[in-house]
């Protein structure tokens, strides 16, 4: 788990590394963040842990993304079976990639 959280913590630094951010692969990195961080709340992994990768971060805007993502999952409920886990953390991935899509329209 604590490699998950190392990579997970790799994948949010480079959020907003990049002045772009309209690339549409930024939304394929918020993808990748989202699903991580819901998966970890339906793991009860206590969300300290994932705040302390938020705290590491330098960029503010990636911060600021991570600690939207964190208080979004840690708001959401935590399923019992295996099946309503996966449910969950797909619905949370594909809101906030379709919530990063519809940034980068504007």
């Amino acid at each position: 788990m604590k490699l998950k959280i190392l990579l997970l913590s790799l994948i949010a630094s480079g959020c907003y590394a990049t002045e772009n951010t309209n690339d549409p692969d930024i939304c394929n990195v918020v993808k990748k963040v989202a699903y991580n961080v819901m998966e970890a709340r339906q793991q009860k992994v206590p969300s300290q842990d994932l705040q302390q990768i938020a705290d590491g971060l330098t960029d503010e805007k990636a911060k600021q993304l991570y600690q939207d993502l964190i208080n979004s999952a840690y708001a959401a409920k935590v399923f019992k079976t295996s099946f309503f886990k996966r449910r969950a953390i797909e619905d949370f991935q594909t809101g906030w990639y379709q919530e990063c899509l519809n940034r980068n329209e504007k």
